[in-house]
C-alpha cells in the first residue's frame, strides 16, 4: 500500500510540476545509452512508417538513428530538450497515453542522473 502511494504521489508531483518534470528529464539529454536507446525508437518508427519490408525505409531508418543518436548530447540540444519538454508539458495532448510517457521518461531520467553521479560514464 505504501508503494502504491508512493508511486501515485511521484506522478502526481511530476505531472503538476512543469520544473520538477524538467529537472527530470534533464539528464537523459546527456546519456549515450538514452541516445542509443531514442535512435532504435526512431528507426523503428520510421520502419514501421515506411513499411518494413521496403528498402527505402530500412535505409531511412538506419540514417534517423545514426542523426538522433549523434545529435543527442550535443552542446544545442540541451534547448531543444528543455523546449520540446515544457510543451510537452504544458499542452500533454493525448491524454493518459501521454501522461504515462511522461511519467515514464521522469522516472528513467532520475534513474540515470542518480547513476551519473555514482559513474559519469552512464
Amino acid at each position: 500500500m505504501l508503494a502504491l502511494l508512493t508511486t501515485w504521489w511521484w506522478c502526481t508531483a511530476v505531472l503538476a510540476d512543469e520544473d520538477r518534470y524538467l529537472r527530470a528529464v534533464a539528464p537523459l539529454a546527456h546519456s549515450p545509452r538514452f541516445a542509443r536507446l531514442a535512435g532504435v525508437s526512431v528507426s523503428v518508427a520510421v520502419r514501421q512508417r515506411g513499411g518494413w519490408r521496403r528498402p527505402a525505409a530500412r535505409q531511412a531508418g538506419r540514417a534517423m538513428a545514426v542523426v538522433t543518436r549523434h545529435t543527442m548530447g550535443r552542446r544545442h540540444f540541451d534547448r531543444l530538450w528543455t523546449v520540446g519538454h515544457r510543451t510537452l508539458h504544458r499542452h500533454r495532448i493525448g491524454g493518459f497515453r501521454i501522461a504515462f510517457v511522461m511519467v515514464a521518461l521522469a522516472t528513467m531520467g532520475l534513474a540515470v542522473g542518480i547513476t551519473t553521479k555514482l559513474d559519469p560514464r552512464v
